[in-house]
């Protein structure tokens, strides 16, 4: 059984050790700010002026692995880029955006990022929005967490979503999918998708309500049948508040 997931190095990781843990705060500005290797890892944004831009800096300056977190707080959204400009994230108001390095063969480098947004709407409704492009590639025939697709959502009862584009390899053989809470598969959101052909594009979807305590992660996790390797591309899952 092989599994390839995005790999984060040891090194990377212990590449954080050290960093400054106090946050960076500023305001929002119609401006760029560029991230250096030297930059905090948490970085917050408060304010109301719109046309900020976060830049990553410049790869081959980190260890695989480095982490960025992004938390707008300000009232308007940010679009956040690699060092060459491209736009990796557009990061709503009342969101977080984590940023990992993946590889870093030149400036731009190569980004996993995922962003988590939460809401309350008109009757106390509160949503979580956990959103996600980078690919996710498996061949794993147990259940795997998909890479920065976990949310632990305050204690209530939630309806939850799952939506997402799927690409596989191999035919005929099945994929599976579920959601889960605190680490258990809720039965009820499994699912099941036979490949009708070789390298064939899916959406795989499901639903459940749970209910949390505020403290267990939620998340989705994937498995292949037997052969073949399995993407996921594109994906979102929503958690909507329905009561204690």
């Amino acid at each position: 059984m092989t599994q390839v997931i995005d790999a984060i190095t040891v090194e990377g990781m212990l590449s954080h050790v050290g960093r400054v843990s106090v946050p960076t705060t500023q305001a929002t500005a119609n401006s760029t700010l560029t991230l250096t290797v030297a930059s905090n890892m948490a970085q917050y944004f408060t304010g109301n002026t719109i046309g900020q831009v976060l830049k990553m800096p410049n790869a081959t300056t980190l260890e695989i692995g480095h982490r960025f977190e992004v938390y707008n707080q300000s009232a308007q959204s940010i679009a956040v880029q690699d060092n060459a400009g491209a736009a990796l994230i557009t990061l709503p108001p009342a969101s977080i955006c984590n940023l990992i390095l993946q590889l870093q063969p030149n400036a731009a480098g190569t980004w996993i990022n995922w962003s988590i947004s939460a809401s309350t709407i008109a009757g106390g409704v509160v949503n979580y929005n956990v959103v996600a492009a980078t690919a996710f590639t498996t061949s794993s025939q147990t259940d795997v967490v998909i890479t920065g697709f976990t949310t632990t959502p305050a204690s209530g009862t939630y309806a939850i979503w799952y939506n997402a584009s799927v690409f596989y390899t191999t035919t005929p053989k099945a994929h599976f999918w579920s959601i889960y809470k605190a680490g258990v598969g809720v039965t009820d959101s499994a699912r099941q998708q036979d490949t009708a052909h070789s390298n064939q594009t899916m959406v795989d979807t499901t639903m459940t309500i749970v209910q949390v305590s505020g403290a267990e992660d939620i998340d989705v996790r994937v498995r292949c049948s037997n052969t073949g390797a399995l993407t996921v591309n594109a994906r979102s899952l929503l958690l909507s508040r329905l009561g204690p």
